[in-house]
């Protein structure tokens, strides 16, 4: 139940009854390789003689165990059911242009360039410095060959886990902490990971915030571990040291992080300096240039989200308007055009590109986009506004 109501805030919440299975089993993982390990002795024997043998009880909480599994696996499906019907079993629209590191036509250019993301996402655990809204193209590029060195991480990450993994099969002492912290790490990543379902976006913080519990469980029981090999009392100080000035930079982060979000003109200022080749960023940052009344600097990050992406057809339509509010009306005209010829922002253009003509005394192309307009969407009150205001002027 509290899954289920965690999901319908974010999808992550159903990864919850992953971590509750994993948590199960590593408490009754000694009883589950002992029942294992025999298996081969209960085939064929009566209840008496396991009863005999003083296995009864194992097996009894192996078989609640794996009852409880069960119960859960089969709650997780019907929750995840409900949840794509909640969509009408259908996928949400992506734009590919943005992010043609996921929507590449190559699928070993795909599954390299994801594999280094998986990596990515937990250097940002390790060290939270890059931090950014989007990440869209070409924020992060494709990786196109085996022999670009960004390959090496995924496999390093990979050695990291099976190793915890080992000490958690042979360790009794580390297992449930380190078995928690690498499932509160792994388990809630899963869905952003684009395995079960494409994903909208290359790296988000947002999934990230679960799994830094893992991880900063993780740290603190290493840690703590470390610390008994310590053999003086000056080497456990410094240790000590280490990690009051880990939590302290981590907390200075945070709050200068927080900064960032206070403002939208603050979060794509940050992310502008973060990632100057995001034309994203800039038009975003632009827009709020703009709200904020500087024009110019706006004008000049509209420009630059051009001059990295010539075809970012939102960055001509946002560009077109600033020039519409300054009456620089043929700059402006020539904007809408150019948004106007990209399909996926025509219907959003037309008007604006209607209206221009309007201030150009350019009527009868004026009235055929108005119609245009009209046309693709009947609702749009504005557009039978200004044609009613155009039949107006011209009589």
């Amino acid at each position: 139940l509290l899954s289920g109501c965690a999901m319908l805030s974010k999808e992550q919440g159903i990864t919850s009854i992953g971590i509750c299975v994993v948590a199960d089993v590593l408490v009754h993982w000694d009883q589950l390789m002992y029942v294992l390990s025999n298996s081969r002795q209960y085939l064929g024997a009566t209840r008496a003689v396991v009863r005999e043998r003083g296995d009864w009880v194992s097996i009894a909480v192996i078989h609640s165990l794996l009852m409880r599994c069960v119960i859960m696996g089969v709650s997780g499906c019907v929750l995840m059911f409900f949840r794509l019907k909640m969509n009408q079993g259908s996928q949400p629209i992506f734009n590919e242009t943005e992010l043609r590191l996921i929507f590449h036509s190559d699928r070993h250019v795909r599954v390299m360039s994801m594999s280094y993301l998986y990596a990515f996402n937990y250097w940002l655990l390790l060290c939270p410095y890059q931090l950014c809204c989007d990440w869209t193209h070409p924020s992060i590029l494709p990786i196109l060959s085996l022999s670009d060195p960004r390959n090496i991480w995924l496999p390093l990450l990979l050695l990291l886990f099976a190793a915890l993994a080992l000490r958690c099969v042979t360790s009794r002492e580390d297992r449930l902490p380190l078995g928690m912290a690498a499932a509160l790490t792994i388990v809630p990543f899963i869905p952003a990971t684009g395995i079960v379902f494409r994903i909208g976006f290359i790296i988000a913080e947002r999934v990230l915030y679960l799994p830094s519990i893992g991880h900063c469980i993780m740290i603190a029981y290493g840690a703590s571990k470390f610390k008994r090999y310590l053999l003086f009392s000056h080497l456990r100080k410094f240790l000590y040291l280490v990690c009051l000035l880990i939590l302290l930079l981590q907390g200075w982060r945070t709050r200068l992080r927080n900064e960032d979000w206070l403002s939208d003109l603050n979060l794509y200022k940050s992310g502008v300096k973060l990632n100057p080749q995001n034309p994203k960023m800039h038009n975003n940052y632009a827009m709020e240039l703009k709200t904020a009344g500087q024009d110019a600097e706006a004008e000049r990050h509209y420009l630059r989200a051009l001059e990295i992406e010539p075809e970012y057809a939102d960055s001509y339509f946002n560009l077109g308007n600033l020039y519409a509010d300054q009456n620089r009306n043929e700059k402006a005209l020539d904007m809408f055009l150019k948004s106007a010829s990209y399909g996926q922002m025509r219907a959003k253009t037309m008007n604006n590109l209607a209206t221009m003509y309007m201030k150009l005394q350019r009527y009868e192309e004026a009235e055929k986009a108005f119609h245009e307009q009209i046309a693709m969407n009947p609702s749009h009150n504005m557009a039978h506004n200004n044609l009613a205001s155009l039949y107006g002027q011209t009589g």
